[in-house]
């Protein structure tokens, strides 16, 4: 008996051959239009009869987050890549290289190694490794998916970054910064432990990223079985493709690099400059802070400085400016950065959840961070 093929439902034709474990191989998706999904929750605009009231524009503004109230699974199911899956994984079995552009938010460097993971890419031994430029990225990222697989950090999923490797020999989803892999090539100039890497955040175009892709290059001319994932949310996707091509023909069956966009899922923002430059943009930072913190509504506000000195300096100021504000709410400074010896318990430690309770304060936070890479440059 079967059923129509839909892109996203996972359906895959078994390939005849020998036994023991191997990969299936995903039909091509249909460009037909997505399968309603069904369920308890909706959450769609809704219009009233009534014409009095505030306007629409500010009865559909929304301070909180809907999917907060949900397990992780249903939270997955809802982010925007996964209606792509069926894509993203045809074209890793069609291209020896995928180009995926994903906006910020939806959920490339979560997602797509558990696809990969639940397609079978681990299932004869190797590995799937994801490389991250920063080290706090990898800690966070590998903690996440291994709470969606509802894992043990460090069994099926793992981390390695410099001085921590939280993995073992069983591992088969590994997150690592760009500079752990060139010191694996060394070692093992194949990569033959790993059945397809993905370089995320490749936008950055570091120096240990730009080389771990022009040596990822030169290892798939000799392994014809390895599969390379390129990602960014601000990424040149033809530069990369071009880089990767190795049909010399202009046949456009045998590509072997293709390109797969996803959309995203943001929220607004507004941007306010200063009419005038400042002398010291660290002094400024800490009075713009604390005049956020003593007129706007009760929230939180994140700070993206260019390093940890200044990180740790900002983050002493705010400190002293706070002992001596009254009558305001309390401020908890939170300084992280890739160095910060207690950066891995502040990123493992469960979300914290502030509610207004009428005359009693709550406590806004404030993190200070290193800047974000998947900020696009102008």
């Amino acid at each position: 008996m079967s059923s129509k093929y839909h892109p996203g439902h996972g359906q895959r034709e078994k390939r005849s051959g020998g036994g023991g474990p191997s990969r299936r191989g995903f039909a091509r998706p249909d460009d037909s239009a997505d399968a309603p999904r069904t369920g308890p929750l909706i959450l769609e605009e809704r219009t009233t009869e009534s014409t009095s009231g505030p306007p629409v524009d500010e009865q559909l503004k929304v301070f909180n987050n809907p999917y907060a109230s949900l397990n992780i699974q249903q939270q997955r199911i809802r982010l925007p890549i996964t209606k792509n899956r069926g894509h993203i994984l045809y074209m890793c079995e069609k291209y020896r290289t995928v180009i995926i552009v994903g906006e910020t938010g939806c959920g490339k460097s979560t997602q797509v190694p558990q696809f990969l993971l639940e397609a079978g890419w681990a299932a004869d031994g190797r590995q799937i490794a994801i490389t991250q430029p920063r080290r706090v990225a990898v800690v966070t990222l590998a903690t996440r998916v291994a709470e969606e697989k509802d894992c043990i950090l460090g069994h099926d999923v793992g981390y390695t970054v410099r001085f921590d490797d939280v993995s073992d020999k069983d591992t088969k989803v590994k997150f690592m910064t760009d500079g752990l892999l060139l010191r694996e090539i060394l070692a093992d100039p194949l990569l033959s432990k790993y059945s397809i890497i993905m370089i995320d955040e490749a936008h950055e175009r570091s120096c240990n990223t730009d080389i771990l892709l022009g040596l990822l290059r030169k290892i798939m001319q000799v392994r014809n079985d390895l599969r390379i994932i390129v990602s960014s949310a601000t990424l040149d996707a033809e530069l990369f493709k071009d880089f990767f091509e190795m049909n010399e023909t202009r046949n456009p069956d045998k590509d072997t690099a293709g390109i797969i966009s996803v959309e995203g899922r943001t929220h607004p923002v507004s941007i306010h400059h200063t009419k005038t430059s400042v002398p010291d943009y660290c002094q400024s930072t800490v009075d713009t802070v604390i005049n956020i913190h003593k007129h706007e509504m009760p929230g939180d506000i994140l700070v993206f400085l260019t390093g940890q000195d200044e990180v740790e300096d900002v983050s002493e100021k705010l400190r002293e400016e706070a002992r001596s504000l009254r009558n305001v709410d309390k401020l908890w400074v939170v300084p992280c950065y890739g160095a910060l010896p207690e950066a891995t318990a502040v990123i493992r430690a469960p979300r914290i959840r502030f509610k207004n309770l009428g005359s009693s304060y709550s406590n806004p936070i404030l993190e200070v961070f290193d800047p974000d890479p998947t900020v696009p440059r102008s």
